[in-house]
């Protein structure tokens, strides 16, 4: 089912019991609400935690599953560069600085390429873009965002994104391809940021990766400091309320080259089945929430934190990923909530149907 904002996709797996409802808001282009058998698994933000109500109401606002590109993280603002080629100036009761004859403030966050300042906002702009439909099918569509001259006011460089959403077995597949359309090379990152919903307060779960290399996470507490949580040898990572205590800043994982991950809910009575596994395999993984009661937000990305704000000296370095002209950059993620699987949970009760008969429990 199609409309002029949001595309719905489905699929019924009647031998697992198993119906999956998927809305994908072409604004962004991202998921804006998955559902397993009539339950959500998506932050739905009845709360306004995460976006503010006020982001809602100007249209502002980023989906729960937002798509992170041509930037990934924050970039600085005006007063944070030392560069001696522009001044502060006032415009009206206003102090901020006029660059190439426009008027931005302190606070306005972007970066300069070959001398002309470009202003972005954190994580770019295709989470506020329309995408175009290109194909539609009652499972499956596929989403397409081109450079034009809105988007090359913050970004002058010819690209064609894709994103194809399809429906499968208690979950959703995505896939993505990155264009360079242009005649000259593409800097980017890219990146996810799903915040999937919580039944239970955060600390009653726990990540597992497929595999561990020494990995470990760090973040700050509500006073500043940095502290450090170890990936187990069982390739467990505990989840803490005071990993979340400040809200401006993510969790970082190091040392990690895991392709998945699940969550893990430690006290459900299917404590051996995953609610969620989840393709993380990317440069950087990171954690964030706005909300540890209400959601948990698993971002695999494709880039370094902040190099936007240094775009040419990062490119020289090569620490920002390059496209050469035709050149494209694919990669697929699954999200897949296997303690929904109907058929599952009918042996779970049988097992302990025998069990009760058997023991006299």
């Amino acid at each position: 089912m199609k409309s002029n904002d949001y595309i719905y996709i489905s699929s019924i797996n009647e031998f697992r019991g198993n119906k999956v409802l998927a809305e994908i808001g072409l604004k962004g282009g991202s998921i804006t609400r998955l559902q397993i058998n009539d339950e959500n698994k998506l932050w739905d933000n009845s709360t306004f935690v995460w976006p503010r109500e006020e982001k809602v109401k100007r249209g502002v606002a980023t989906q729960p599953a937002p798509i992170l590109f041509p930037n990934v993280g924050s970039l600085k603002n005006l007063s944070e560069y030392d560069d001696g080629s522009f001044i502060k100036t006032e415009a009206g009761s206003k102090q901020g600085y006029l660059i190439n004859d426009i008027f931005y403030s302190d606070k306005t966050t972007g970066y300069f390429y070959e001398g002309k300042f470009y202003p972005m906002s954190k994580h770019g702009f295709a989470r506020l873009c329309k995408f175009g439909l290109v194909s539609y099918y009652n499972d499956r569509c596929l989403l397409r965002l081109n450079s034009n001259y809105k988007t090359k006011k913050y970004f002058p460089f010819d690209f064609s994104l894709d994103v194809m959403y399809k429906t499968v077995d208690c979950g959703i597949d995505i896939e993505y391809k990155l264009k360079n359309t242009g005649t000259v090379n593409l800097p980017f990152n890219i990146g996810d940021h799903p915040g999937f919903a919580l039944d239970k307060p955060v600390e009653n779960y726990y990540l597992k990766f497929d595999q561990n290399y020494d990995g470990f996470a760090e973040y700050f507490d509500s006073f500043g400091k940095r502290k450090t949580i170890y990936v187990d040898e069982c390739n467990r990572l505990p989840l803490f309320r005071e990993m979340f205590s400040d809200k401006k800043k993510s969790v970082t994982i190091h040392n990690l080259d895991a392709k998945k991950v699940s969550l893990f809910d430690k006290f459900s009575c299917n404590h051996n089945k995953p609610e969620l596994i989840y393709d993380v395999d990317s440069d950087k993984l990171v954690l964030w929430s706005a909300d540890p009661d209400g959601f948990l937000c698993i971002e695999p990305w494709y880039a370094k934190r902040g190099l936007f704000s240094d775009i040419e000296n990062n490119m020289e370095k090569g620490n920002i990923k390059i496209l050469e002209p035709g050149e494209e950059f694919k990669y697929k993620r699954r999200m897949r909530f296997p303690d929904n699987d109907y058929a599952s949970k009918m042996e779970v009760a049988k097992r302990a149907l025998t069990k009760r008969i058997t023991y006299g429990k």
